[in-house]
């Protein structure tokens, strides 16, 4: 009969050990800020999500003392509105949304008809951004415009940074693109704040945004519109979007081919009831290859409003640098959001040239990706547990190996000399989701994990431990014991489940 591990032996690691953040930075080059604002802007975009008042934020280090000027919770509205909040720290002032948390948030998110807007018709009304996102920086701004003004006024500010993750990464794209407009328009408060502090400018950091605007200034057929060039190139180098791994959402809209490919793989790995439905495998269908297939007439065996729609979506692009992170140990990549009629800038990468990668949960490896950058924490500081916290963790389990067949082995062995060293080098090591790694000790007994042995690093951990071939550490004949290590979103079942057996 089968031996029982119980659930509570499976341990989260407290402090150090729990989540993960990235190793190397961007600079201010490629971000336009210090690194202490783009830490700020990724904490006020992590932890918006669990604050239900301003006092649950946590922003001040050591180099920066925080103030929270602002959140708004809208209310009866909060539901289809996400949070909005105000900090400030030395002359700079953060203006952060949240990102998608409800239902409602995702029909925002597809509300991707492309508008012009009253506030950018002085620009140019060829300006066309994303209706869902627009409207609630329309309403944003319209309640709170007069409030940001005066601070910025008190406070002596001389730089305003709009910031947010995924739904609130657009919504902080959009309004950093109305403020600047704004400051063109005569009459308008923004325009008499600028005019009076020469040194005034705005920045968007934003994490793991889709796009907004449906416009491509670079394109040839957009020369002869120069005053809205002009004013796309400055949001273009006043912005950046970090990204990690395989997010599906900064994709969209435009990226189909990528989100194709993720779209079949979850379709390959869903089972057979599900793919029974006809609404998933259809929807899969009319995306695969899409990108490719319209050059060769495929577009004219789609009906009517499906070309539309995926015109629609070719028209979105990202502005500014994307800041695009492989994994947590490894330097970011920079690139552009470049189309096929661009010509690509030396030393800057093209954003659509990044593939979907396969994984053994792609749910899991979306999830898991998307919310890194913030939540991680990746990049931001003092996220708290919970539901709306940290959504990455670092697991161990003693006396049990899984993978044992080789087939799953990456790199290098690494030996390890005592726990703490074990552990350390489990958060090194462990870079990406899914992975694992199985330490192997010398010596048995109580004290094993005082003593030396050497780690085994496992790519693809599977998100079920009965997939995961898993095995007791054999104490017979002195052999040595092992202890299994894995990282969100692997062996999803283990953390959850008030048992399992081993074989």
């Amino acid at each position: 009969m089968a031996d029982v591990i119980q659930a509570e032996k499976v341990q989260v690691d407290e402090g150090m050990h729990l989540g993960f953040k990235v190793k190397h930075f961007p600079s201010k080059e490629d971000t336009g800020v210090d690194l202490p604002i783009l830490k700020l802007a990724a904490s006020v975009a992590g932890q918006i999500y669990s604050a239900d008042e301003k006092e649950d934020f946590d922003l001040s280090t050591p180099e920066l003392d925080v103030e929270v000027l602002l959140l708004d919770r809208h209310g009866d509205n909060s539901i289809v509105t996400p949070d909005f909040a105000m900090v400030k720290t030395g002359q700079t002032l953060v203006l952060g949304w949240q990102g998608s948390t409800s239902t409602m948030d995702f029909i925002i998110d597809f509300a991707l008809t492309p508008i012009s807007n009253g506030r950018l018709s002085h620009v140019s009304k060829d300006l066309k951004i994303h209706a869902g996102f627009q409207s609630i920086i329309e309403n944003d701004i319209t309640n709170h415009e007069e409030a940001i003004v005066a601070a910025m006024k008190e406070h002596g500010i001389t730089t305003l940074v709009t910031t947010g993750h995924s739904l609130g990464g657009a919504l902080a794209q959009v309004a950093q693109v109305f403020i600047e407009a704004e400051m063109l328009k005569d009459g308008s408060i923004w325009k008499k704040f600028s005019d009076e502090t020469p040194k005034f400018g705005t920045k968007a950091v934003c994490f793991s945004a889709p796009q907004s605007i449906a416009y491509n200034f670079a394109l040839e057929k957009n020369a002869g519109n120069v005053k809205l060039n002009q004013f796309l190139k400055k949001i273009d180098e006043n912005s950046c979007n970090v990204v990690y791994g395989t997010d599906v959402v900064p994709r969209g809209f435009s990226h189909l081919k990528f989100v194709d490919d993720s779209i079949k793989e979850l379709i390959d790995d869903t089972s057979s009831a599900i793919k029974d439905k006809g609404f998933l495998q259809s929807f899969g269908a009319k995306l695969i290859g899409f990108a490719d297939k319209v050059t060769t007439g495929y577009e004219e065996k789609l009906k009517k409003p499906q070309q539309e729609l995926f015109k629609t979506c070719g028209n979105y692009r990202h502005y500014g640098k994307i800041i695009s992170y492989q994994d947590d140990s490894s330097p970011p990549m920079i690139c552009r959001d470049y189309t096929k009629e661009e010509q690509n800038i030396q030393g800057i990468g093209r954003f659509g040239d990044i593939q979907w990668e396969e994984t053994p949960d792609v749910v899991g490896k979306i999830t898991h990706d998307h919310n890194f950058t913030v939540r991680g924490p990746g990049l931001a500081y003092n996220i708290p547990e919970g539901n709306s916290g940290l959504s990455t963790r670092l697991y161990y389990q003693h006396e049990v190996a899984i993978l044992q067949d080789g087939k799953n082995d990456v790199g290098d062995v690494i030996p390890v000399d005592g726990w703490e060293d074990c552990l350390q080098k489990a958060k090194k090591y462990l870079n990406k989701a899914s992975m694992g790694a199985v330490v192997e000790w010398e010596r048995a007994g109580d004290k094993m994990y005082e003593g030396k042995g050497k780690m085994i690093l496992k790519k693809d951990v599977p998100k079920s431990i009965d997939n995961a071939g898993k095995k007791e550490s054999s104490w017979i004949f002195g052999k040595q014991t092992s202890t299994t290590f894995w990282r969100t979103p692997a062996l999803s079942d283990v953390k959850d489940a008030t048992k399992f057996a081993l074989e």
